[in-house]
């Protein structure tokens, strides 16, 4: 019984693009510059991300956005102020 993350090309690796921790101002607009994501052969495993973001850039506070695949996850905090 294999996770998706080990369907393919085995294991995937998950690497943010950017920094890990981002502020932007209160009403600003987010564009978030995703990651980037390898199976351990070297093929391209973008299509088995899924990303969880509740970032509201009308409310001052900290979020985070979440990117997973399989058992691997990797997180970005944005905090708006």
């Amino acid at each position: 019984n294999k996770n998706e993350n080990t369907r393919r090309g085995g294991h995937i690796t998950i690497e943010l693009v950017g920094e890990e921790e981002v502020t932007i101002s209160k009403g600003s607009k987010y564009k978030d510059p995703g990651v980037k994501a390898i199976y351990d052969d070297g093929s391209d495993a973008s299509s088995e991300i899924e990303i969880d973001n509740t970032l509201d850039t009308s409310k001052a506070g900290t979020y985070t956005i979440s990117y997973y695949a399989g058992n691997t996850v990797v997180i970005r905090r944005v905090t708006v102020k």
